[in-house]
C-alpha cells in the first residue's frame, strides 16, 4: 500500500507541475493549497477517494494516478526476470503458466 501511495504522490506531483502549481490545482480541485502540499508531501493520507476526485477533476482515466510508467514497471519485470534465472526450472515453470493464464 505504501508503494501505490508513493506512485500516486508521484504522479500528482508531475499533475501540480504541469497545469500551474499547487496554487491552481487547489483552485480546480477546491481544496486550499496547504492541502494539495500535503499529499504531494505524504503529510496527508492519499485515498482511494482523493485520487479518484482528482482524476475526474482533471479528464484522467479512473485508476489513472495508481499507475506506474511504463518504464518503471519493465525495470520492475526485468530485474524480477534476472532473480527467476537463478532460480530453479520448475519455478520458472510454474511463474510462466501464472502469467499466461493472466493474460487470458
Amino acid at each position: 500500500m505504501d508503494e501505490l501511495k508513493a506512485v500516486r504522490r508521484d504522479k500528482f506531483k508531475k499533475l501540480v507541475a504541469d497545469h500551474g502549481g499547487q496554487d491552481a490545482v487547489a483552485s480546480r480541485l477546491g481544496v486550499s493549497q496547504a492541502y494539495v502540499s500535503k499529499l504531494i508531501t505524504g503529510n496527508s493520507p492519499f485515498s482511494e477517494k482523493s485520487a479518484r476526485r482528482i482524476e475526474v477533476s482533471f479528464s484522467k482515466p479512473n485508476g489513472w494516478l495508481d499507475e506506474q510508467a511504463k518504464g518503471e514497471a519493465l525495470a520492475e519485470l526485468y530485474a524480477l526476470i534476472e532473480e527467476l534465472a537463478e532460480g530453479d526450472d520448475e519455478e520458472v515453470k510454474r511463474i510462466i503458466a501464472v502469467i499466461r493464464a493472466l493474460r487470458q
